[in-house]
């Protein structure tokens, strides 16, 4: 058994942050990620299949006020993006003002070279 942390040994891995407005709740989604040995055997839809699941039953079981809108939002690179379309992500009309959140934790650059898109996922 390992007894120390190691980012090897882990199969997949989803780090979120949620906060709340009048008018929506948002999931950041700030790591998601499989490892490379462990890519393309369904890892990254399971635990985004498991993360949505999630965010649905807190839905339910708040009783939040159903006009107010839930989404999850995430950073794309280009080589992920057609993974997270065809889940049924699009990518986001918010800009980067409206989402600084994600650059709290990483650099504004890639973003503004257009290295990374914000998408989102209606709940």
């Amino acid at each position: 058994m390992d007894t120390k942390f190691s980012f090897s040994n882990i199969t997949s891995i989803l780090i979120y942050h949620k906060t709340k407005s009048s008018q929506f709740v948002k999931y950041y989604v700030l790591i998601l990620g499989t490892h490379k040995r462990f890519r393309k055997f369904g890892y990254g839809k399971l635990i985004l299949d498991e993360f949505v699941e999630f965010v649905q039953k807190s839905k339910k079981n708040k009783n939040t006020n159903l006009d107010i809108k839930i989404k999850i939002l995430l950073k794309s690179v280009d080589s992920s993006l057609n993974f997270y379309l065809n889940y049924g992500f699009v990518i986001s009309s918010d800009t980067l003002n409206t989402n600084r959140l994600f650059y709290k934790y990483e650099p504004e650059t890639d973003l503004k070279e257009n290295k990374e898109k914000i998408l989102e996922l209606l709940i």
